[in-house]
């Protein structure tokens, strides 16, 4: 398994690895591949995440850190460099089977083109170059306000669609996150249109993500006593994760609710963010960035809001979802790519048109005085995640994939 975010967990991706690896059967000898985050002190102290981690794996699992991450997007460049070195070594110690990567991640790209491994490889398509280019896009902020990877997508998008092509022509087999990944790649690349792509949703342990009282966090303990509405937003500070909407709509909202709390959980740098909330006259105690918080912790955290407002530009089936309505916590987010595929709307949650800040504060805003509405939706948003998006059902159907691809190649 190559796995750059997987612990500490650094995306939806990364969630989606360590379930994976959680709930594949133990009589599988797994070893993952990772980097060795480096944390400021606030977050690698936060929750005692790695050994809390390793207790919640409980299996056959080995890690092997096989370089360091420093930041969001240049460490992508060393994990090609490091996984081009270590896998070889490790298939002729170990002779696994089969390789399970991530697209559009590419990180085992260089040992595909270089043919440096007979194992069978299978990629994990979560999204791909030019729809995150057009998130990026959509966001139409200036260059030089553009998070590190999202003016990378936006610079380096040629070769990395080069990259991708062949990289897809390369790779064994395919896994489609979502029936709109899926019909997106066909529409893409047209020689796949005849070829063997699964759909298998994301599935998270309702158990860890459900609904909780208690803070173990201080500041989340402080704000819990403030007895204000909160909303909150999760994910990257990046232009494409529609950070920008939620600020826009945020004075309107505040307009109807004055005593509301916006709550920021996610790794980035938030001056730019800062600004712009004061540029637009949002009072310093009515939000608060949180910055990267312990995949342990956010189940507080969901459960903390009054509401989970998901403003993206282009996503396939964004996992933070999940969390949140397996959570209880109302959530209002983009009709977009799969994420209809995941909410009903005004069943489990609230879809609402990419960019359009007014329709997201109404919603916010009707959420927010409709407590009956509100806990009516958290409670189907739950029954939802726990029939539909289970990680044991994820897993059991990722590994029936994997059967069928080495049992077609026996």
């Amino acid at each position: 398994m190559i796995a750059p975010d997987f612990m500490p967990v650094w995306s939806g991706i990364g969630s989606y690895r360590i379930h994976l690896a959680r709930y594949l059967p133990r009589d599988i000898e797994l070893h993952v591949l990772t980097t060795e985050r480096k944390m400021n002190r606030a977050a690698s102290q936060s929750a005692g995440s790695i050994n809390s981690f390793l207790e919640w794996l409980d299996g056959n699992v080995q890690i092997h850190r096989i370089c360091e991450a420093r930041s969001t997007f240049l460490y992508h460049a060393a994990f090609q460099f490091a996984c081009l070195r270590t896998l070889p070594t490790l298939q002729r110690r170990i002779g696994f089977d089969l390789v399970h990567t991530d697209f559009p991640l590419m990180s085992d790209l260089l040992v595909q083109l270089l043919k440096r491994t007979k194992a069978r490889t299978i990629s994990t398509v979560h999204t791909t170059i030019e729809g995150q280019n057009l998130g990026v896009r959509r966001a139409e902020k200036d260059l030089l306000r553009l998070e590190q990877s999202d003016l990378a997508n936006l610079m380096l998008v040629l070769p990395l669609k080069l990259c991708e092509y062949f990289y897809l022509r390369r790779v064994h087999h395919l896994i489609t996150s979502s029936e709109y990944i899926k019909t997106e790649l066909q529409e893409c690349f047209p020689f796949l249109r005849g070829r063997y792509l699964p759909v298998v949703r994301y599935g998270i342990d309702t158990d860890l993500f459900s609904r909780c009282t208690a803070w173990q966090r201080e500041d989340l303990r402080e704000i819990s006593s403030l007895d204000r509405p909160i909303v909150l937003f999760a994910g990257r500070l990046v232009a494409s994760k529609g950070i920008h909407t939620l600020i826009q709509a945020i004075p309107k909202i505040l307009h109807a609710h004055p005593s509301a709390v916006f709550l920021f959980a996610g790794g980035g740098d938030c001056r730019q963010y800062v600004r712009e909330l004061r540029n637009r006259g949002v009072p310093r105690e009515s939000y608060r960035f949180l910055g990267y918080v312990d995949y342990f912790d956010m189940p507080q955290v969901y459960s903390l809001a009054s509401v989970f407002a998901v403003p993206t530009l282009y996503e396939s089936l964004p996992l933070r979802i999940l969390e949140a309505m397996s959570c209880e916590t109302p959530t209002v987010a983009t009709r977009v790519c799969g994420i209809p595929e995941m909410i009903s709307h005004e069943e489990d949650g609230i879809l609402i048109q990419p960019m359009d800040y007014e329709e997201l504060a109404k919603s916010i805003v009707l959420l927010l005085e409709d407590n009956g509405l509100a806990r009516k939706l958290g409670r189907k948003a739950r029954q939802t995640v726990t029939d539909r998006f289970c990680a044991r059902d994820m897993a059991s159907r990722t590994m029936d994939v994997f059967k069928r691809c080495l049992e077609s190649e026996a």
